[in-house]
């Protein structure tokens, strides 16, 4: 003998199943917009650091080491055009060129990349800015940790 389902099961197994759809569909845009606007906030933060000691180059106040106060997960560094460090932050003082001199250009590269001396950190967001200066041309890279944005969104979904 055959269970014949009423009309009434089925309409409430079809909403249970849309609902659960709709549920997961919505739960996976709420990460992907999550990890979007971090990475995102990521990408400001470096460009706006990138930014102001670029400033700092082409108003000739560049100190040797650049200070960044509670900031062990972002660095900045400034090369000259034969891509000689030329200031940096303490955490990467003493390392090779993260970038390298390219022509002077207005707009800013940006990359996701694995910094060795950082590698710890995991990948981070690096801004490259070239700037002109009174001493030749400069280029000011400046990188931010992606390991916050990442952390958080794993959190999300292990919810």
């Amino acid at each position: 003998m055959r269970f014949r389902s009423s009309l009434r099961v089925r309409l409430a197994m079809l909403a249970a199943v849309t609902v659960g759809v709709a549920l997961t569909v919505g739960a996976v845009l709420l990460v992907v917009a999550l990890r979007s606007r971090l990475d995102d906030a990521a990408t400001d933060a470096a460009e706006l650091r990138a930014r102001d000691v670029a400033a700092l180059a082409q108003a000739g106040a560049l100190p040797s080491t650049l200070a960044l106060p509670g900031e062990e997960s972002a660095f900045v560094q400034v090369i000259d055009e034969s891509s000689t460090v030329i200031a940096s932050t303490s955490n990467i003082e003493g390392e090779p060129a993260i970038s390298r001199h390219r022509e002077v250009d207005t707009s800013p590269v940006t990359q996701t990349v694995v910094v060795e001396p950082l590698s710890d950190l995991g990948s981070m967001r690096v801004i490259s800015l070239q700037v002109s200066t009174d001493s030749g041309p400069v280029t000011v890279s400046a990188g931010e940790s992606l390991r916050n944005a990442r952390a958080a969104t794993a959190a999300i979904v292990a919810l």
